[in-house]
């Protein structure tokens, strides 16, 4: 990939702003730096979107991988940023961090793109939500 095309990716990312889960904890907010985040704990009627996509169980699969990675890295770069002075390399732990979650989500065989649209439908339709959640459950006990 082109670094002109990951910077506007990265960007890209940042821009797009929803809570993380945690698993039996409460939803964290986004970060100051923008990440790629997976679904919400719970699906709320408040955010219901009219949203027509189909998530296999293998989406929901690979969805649910990438959601542990992204989880993992956030959480490992949160620990190294969080006594960093410097604003540069705080800057430049949050964009290799971005790199890396960007990374793991493609290596689901995911794009962005799908990724979101799959974290979009889990917050608008229990069904969806339901079966990303097993499939995470079931990385978990592995």
């Amino acid at each position: 990939m082109k670094m002109p095309s990951l910077i506007i990716l990265i960007v890209g990312i940042g821009l797009m702003g929803a809570p993380a889960l945690q698993a039996q904890q409460a939803p964290e907010t986004q970060d100051q730096a923008g990440d790629i985040e997976p679904l919400p704990e719970e699906s709320t009627a408040d955010e219901e979107v009219s949203l027509d996509i189909d998530v296999s169980e293998e989406d929901a699969k690979r969805f649910a991988q990438a959601y542990e990675q992204v989880n993992a890295i956030r959480d490992e770069y949160a620990e190294k940023t969080q006594g960093l002075e410097d604003e540069d390399a705080v800057a430049e732990a949050r964009q290799e961090a971005q790199s890396l979650k960007l990374s793991a989500v493609e290596d689901t065989g995911l794009n962005l793109d799908e990724y979101n649209a799959i974290r979009s439908a889990s917050r608008a339709d229990t069904d969806i939500h339901e079966k990303i959640m097993s499939e995470v459950a079931a990385i978990r006990r592995d």
